[in-house]
């Protein structure tokens, strides 16, 4: 059968980003009879647009799933009402970027909006004109343009340093996070160098989402206490503050595998209390991540290559070109994985490794088991521990529990529809090589023309470290394959890229990021949480790492399907971004974190070559409605996404609003002849077909009856009550043709 609409903004991201699976199907184009020569009907010009704009199924999809909202207790978060200030980027000269907001650092006043128990307080009061001054331990100076120009960043942070401080970040706008001593903290308020200061405030440390984030979990939504992630600034006082909150809290307080982050369960009181330690940088409620979309179902893998496929008919430029991940030289060099052709270059080229968080994979299924033999897990275990897999560099288990491989819904003989197993076949699959291949008809209504294809991944000679990040919960049997949401709160994102990246991974992809919900979008889009920063930093030293991250599907209004613009996608905060709307609320961010971070390549969605289903427009060249657009966030205003690729399924032979609408009709048709030899419909009038006016019923994009003038084709057909006709003129003589 046809297939349905299957929706997915980026995952998989590897070279080019998005690709397939497989939809092995039949051509959905029937006709009852062909008139020869007939030109196809083509969609109307009134109302195409939306029709190629707006997919129902797609439309469909996301109102199926979309989650109710569960309301978080009142007054759980210590933010209150508090909105922070994030003025345009012409407006922001001589603001001090902080985690709540721009603030004037010279204007003591600009922190009354913050709650009374967030507020900076001054230890170190500044001179007339400075600001407030600095606390303690740690603050903001605020550098002048004049002294950044006369003596540098070099020589200004040695002095800082001669003084007994450090400088832990820069900021927006010339402004440095230090942290030192009393003595050093009051010194520097004297230096020259200094235009203000301002105390490091407990708002600065807490992420703006904390309380107010919407959860799936419904106990945790429920709750009066937090679950928070809590960083230091330096590692060395970890220990310490880990034993201070395990006071009274032992069962609900422990140190999370990177050995600096703390998992603690607080109520406000104590999150307040926290806030306000000096050895404290940032605390974030725990992130709750949903994976992007539950399938991938494209036609053709190679239209990913070529970007259409109706003129190049399924051309793979990259795989003809030796393009595949698979390196070269990879002969008689261990582990002999890879391309064998050496012409490429002059020393051995491994096959490239990529890095997959998400659910795990099966395998033993055709793209990514090693061979034809059915193998025991503890020999698949052995052969990647061993490096001689075909397709898999490493396994690591996050999340399971127990087991080398996985031991819920992605181990041995489980199948092979998890999410993450889809992923790691759209990237590094490689079916054919095992002797896999599969059939369908290339075009639609080309019955005869059925050919065998293969459905690699993109980069089908690379090989896999897969990164299992859900765990027995996630899978209630073997067919609901962990496909919903990943668990990463066990750990941290920098943990789980040194381990990719001890491997030979190189590049990494994520495909997960904050829930998408109900027509109210998500809680988080549009926010620089701390996983994105982490994925900041993680690329600023690892500058031969690169991290593929999904923008989340937040792009679409459920009511409608239309295209939502979001608020400063102009640059400005106004009630006009939206050209659709004209002038209104503004809508709302829609880029899900960890996609708001700035390193990193977010990705989203554009449908399948749909072959002349639109006329001359191309399909493939249309970004999915519900892909998110940005600016990232309103602070970065970056691009997302930065690139996108195939992720819907509308062609001819697939899902999309003419298919399905034709298979309706066809099924209809068949149902009423068999019932009544009278195949009529609503909008669909069957004639009788007569020598003098020879009628067919023709199905299409525009489905009628039209004269039938082919007499090669009526030469076939017997005459009326002649031999096979059925009585009541139901043979084949006075039947729809």
């Amino acid at each position: 059968m046809p297939s349905r609409f299957t929706a997915q903004s980026g995952k998989g991201a590897i070279l080019v980003a998005l690709a397939l699976v497989a939809t092995l199907l039949v051509p959905s184009v029937y006709t009852w009879a062909v008139k020869s020569g007939a030109v196809k009907p083509g969609i109307e010009p009134s109302g195409s647009l939306d029709k190629r704009d707006i997919d129902p199924e797609a439309l469909s999809y996301f109102q199926r799933n979309a989650v109710p909202i569960q309301e978080r207790p009142l007054d759980l978060s210590p933010w209150g009402n508090f909105k922070p200030n994030s003025p345009t980027v012409d407006h922001r000269k001589g603001l001090i970027e902080t985690g709540a907001g721009f603030f004037n650092p010279k204007d003591a006043k600009a922190f009354d909006g913050l709650p009374s128990d967030l507020r900076p307080v001054a230890a170190h009061p500044a001179p007339q004109g400075k600001g407030m001054g600095l606390g303690t331990g740690t603050g903001i100076i605020q550098i002048s343009e004049s002294a950044m120009k006369s003596t540098g960043f070099d020589k200004i942070e040695a002095r800082i340093e001669a003084l007994g401080a450090k400088v832990l970040e820069s900021r927006q706008d010339h402004a440095f996070v230090v942290r030192g001593s009393d003595k050093a903290m009051a010194a520097l308020l004297g230096e020259s160098f200094v235009e203000a200061a301002i105390p490091y405030a407990p708002a600065f440390k807490l992420d703006q989402l904390t309380g107010k984030q919407l959860l799936l979990d419904k106990i945790r939504a429920n709750k009066v206490e937090l679950d928070v992630h809590v960083r230091l600034w330096d590692d060395a006082d970890v220990q310490a503050v880990l034993k201070d909150l395990q006071q009274g809290h032992k069962d609900t307080v422990s140190l999370l595998d990177d050995g600096k982050t703390i998992r603690a369960t607080l109520d406000k009181n104590e999150l307040n209390r926290v806030l306000k330690m000096e050895d404290v940088r940032h605390v974030r409620e725990v992130p709750e991540y949903a994976l992007t979309a539950n399938f991938v179902r494209i036609q053709d893998p190679p239209v990913v290559q070529v970007g259409e496929e109706e003129n190049l008919l399924s051309a793979t430029p990259f795989w003809d070109a030796g393009v595949n991940g698979g390196g070269c030289g990879n002969n008689n060099v261990a582990p002999n994985i890879g391309n064998a052709d050496t012409s490429n270059c002059s020393s051995p080229i491994p096959a490239t490794v990529v890095a997959v968080l998400d659910t795990g994979a099966s395998l033993d299924q055709a793209a990514l088991a090693h061979s034809t033999s059915a193998l025991s897990e503890a020999a698949i275990s052995a052969l990647i521990s061993g490096n001689t897999h075909r397709k898999i560099r490493a396994y690591q288990v996050v999340s399971d529990g127990a087991g080398t491989l996985g031991s819920t819904c992605d181990n041995v003989l489980s199948g092979a529809q998890s999410h993450g197993n889809t992923t790691g076949g759209v990237i590094a699959g490689n079916a054919s090589a095992l002797g896999f291949t599969f059939q369908r008809a290339s075009q639609a209504a080309t019955f005869g023309d059925v050919r065998r294809i293969n459905l690699d991944g993109i980069a089908r000679g690379a090989r896999l470290t897969v990164q299992d990040a859900a765990g027995s919960d996630r899978c209630p049997s073997a067919e609901l394959t962990e496909r919903n949401t990943v668990d990463i709160t066990s750990t941290t994102l920098p943990t789980r890229m040194d381990a990719a990246y001890t491997t030979g991974a190189r590049l990494h992809v994520m495909p997960f990021g904050t829930p998408t919900w109900n027509a109210n979008g998500t809680t988080a889009a549009g926010q620089y949480n701390g996983d994105a920063r982490d994925l900041d930093v993680y690329t600023v030293n690892h500058l031969e790492y690169q991290v593929f991250v999904p923008v989340g599907n937040n792009g679409l209004a459920l009511a409608n399907g239309r295209d939502m613009i979001p608020d400063f996608f102009d640059g400005e905060s106004n009630g006009t971004s939206d050209p659709n709307i004209g002038a209104g609320a503004p809508q709302g961010l829609q880029v899900s974190p960890p996609s708001t971070a700035k390193n990193i390549v977010a990705v989203g969605a554009t449908c399948s070559d749909t072959g002349a289903m639109f006329g001359k427009f191309n399909e493939e060249e249309n970004v999915t409605n519900y892909t998110a657009k940005g600016p990232a966030t309103s602070v970065s205003l970056r691009s997302a996404p930065i690139i996108v690729s195939i992720g819907n399924d509308r062609t001819p032979t697939g899902g999309g609003p003419v298919a399905m609408a034709l298979q309706d009709k066809v099924s209809q048709a068949w149902l009423n002849f068999a019932k009544t030899g009278n195949p009529s419909q609503p909008g669909l009038e069957w004639k009788p077909y007569t020598k003098e006016n020879p009628q067919a019923m023709v199905f299409d994009t525009v489905s009628q009856s039209v004269p039938l003038r082919d007499d090669k084709l009526v030469s076939l057909l017997p005459a009326a009550g002649g031999p096979g006709a059925a009585p009541g003129g139901r043979g084949r003589g006075g039947s729809a043709q």
